[in-house]
């Protein structure tokens, strides 16, 4: 699996509400702010970095 389809898989899965580990510090989960259906941003609860989609 490529790079694009690996970040597309777990977009998929964020959206899904499943668990999705930080790919920067690599021990927090990815999290969404507000409805992970609908929000653009998620936020690791480990180091706090963000993903935002816009």
């Amino acid at each position: 699996m490529n790079e694009v389809e690996e970040l597309f898989q777990r977009i998929k899965k964020m959206r899904n509400g499943e668990e999705v580990i930080c790919n920067h510090c690599k021990k927090g989960v990815m999290i969404p702010v507000g409805d992970c259906k609908t929000t653009k941003c998620f936020r690791c609860d480990n180091c706090g970095t963000r993903l935002n989609m816009d």
